[in-house]
């Protein structure tokens, strides 16, 4: 094999490692932004579940005008999160493509 056949499969083996390096980088990075994504919502969750928790707890059950009330919008929240969870989803998919 000739000198210049070595140095070019080498300078292949070398940017396949590099380009290997790179998409596991960001993949890393994708995994790392989804999970902040996931507890950042969840997060939301727990609040607006607390809330109605508390309501129950002071005794509005469903039912109730309080309870009702609060769980109508907490609805809309919820709705309004997963609107923007689908919408940064899809800048991070955008993203990285």
């Amino acid at each position: 094999m000739s000198k210049a056949a070595e140095n070019l499969g080498t300078a292949i083996q070398e940017m396949e490692a590099a380009f290997r390096q790179a998409f596991v980088h960001e993949q890393g990075d994708v995994k790392d932004k989804v999970r902040a994504l996931i507890e950042k919502y969840q997060g939301k969750e727990a609040s607006r579940q607390a809330v109605l928790d508390k309501l129950v707890e002071e005794g509005s059950y469903e039912g109730t005008y309080a309870y009702d009330s609060a769980l109508t919008d907490q609805e809309g929240d919820a709705a309004d999160d997963l609107a923007g969870l689908l919408r940064e989803l899809g800048e991070l998919v955008e993203g990285t493509s």
